[in-house]
């Protein structure tokens, strides 16, 4: 979606979604018929024939490169040892192991195939998505103190690089994400509480072979002024739905009571 609202091939504005697509000989199919779609509609209701269509217009080429941009198939500098970089599968990668075909586009449009990411990373793409485009390095560290309290070193965000995107195109990524918690037939509904607005998307990440699929669901909270950024893994747990979405609403409930804790308290109407 980003690598669309980055370039003159602009999103559709409505893709009717039949719950296949048919290419050549090969049927690729979506969870079900989600009828008339556009942009926040797709978001929410994680429709893969919208985001197919807008795969064979924008090419795997610049898909991979825009997944490059957001963080992903490096590594995020957080100087964790073994840290894995994760793989962005280009024309060129798929040409040298049998052969390149649509359907290697396809898949990377919906986080499928040879693609590979790391909860990390994800992480650092959802508070991009959230802030407006600053990719943060991650730090486990802000301050260094001694035991009398005296501040030893600083160490402050550092952004790795930003992604140019106007503000109405974060806009509206960021209003598909609440949708998706939001909306009757959202996705990411069972991540959604009462405390505090979420926003976020749920998703399966393929396995292989006969194992069940890794359920995966990504978001923030406050869905507004966005300050905490939750992913979760389930490996081999199936659904992101019904297994991550309700382990990520967990920890949204414990990350509501600090959010109100440091929202200032609005002092009362003057009297007359």
């Amino acid at each position: 979606m980003v690598a669309a609202l980055t370039t003159s091939k602009q999103t559709p504005k409505g893709v009717t979604c039949p719950g296949q697509l048919a290419l050549g000989r090969r049927i690729y199919r979506d969870t079900q018929r989600h009828g008339q779609v556009a942009l926040r509609s797709a978001l929410a209701q994680a429709c893969t024939i919208y985001f197919f269509r807008l795969a064979q217009r924008l090419g795997i080429r610049r898909l991979a490169f825009w997944a490059r941009r957001l963080g992903l198939g490096q590594s995020t500098g957080s100087g964790l040892a073994r840290e894995r970089a994760g793989r962005v599968p280009t024309r060129g990668w798929h040409q040298k192991r049998g052969g390149f075909r649509i359907g290697h586009t396809l898949n990377l449009a919906i986080g499928q195939g040879v693609l590979t990411v790391t909860p990390l990373q994800l992480a650092l793409l959802y508070a991009a998505l959230a802030n407006g485009g600053r990719l943060y390095r991650p730090q486990m560290v802000t301050r260094i103190e001694r035991a009398t309290g005296q501040i030893v070193a600083r160490h402050p965000p550092k952004v790795r690089r930003r992604i140019p995107l106007p503000s109405p195109a974060w806009q509206a990524l960021r209003a598909g994400l609440r949708a998706a918690v939001t909306d009757p037939r959202g996705v990411a509904r069972q991540a959604g509480i009462a405390a505090q607005p979420v926003a976020g998307l749920t998703g399966s990440g393929q396995a292989g072979g006969r194992r069940k699929d890794h359920a995966w669901f990504a978001g923030y909270l406050p869905a507004h002024q966005p300050r905490f950024v939750v992913v979760v893994l389930v490996e081999h747990g199936g659904s992101g739905a019904a297994v991550a979405a309700p382990v990520a609403r967990m920890i949204f409930r414990h990350l509501a009571g600090r959010v109100r804790a440091r929202t200032p308290r609005r002092p009362p109407p003057p009297r007359d």
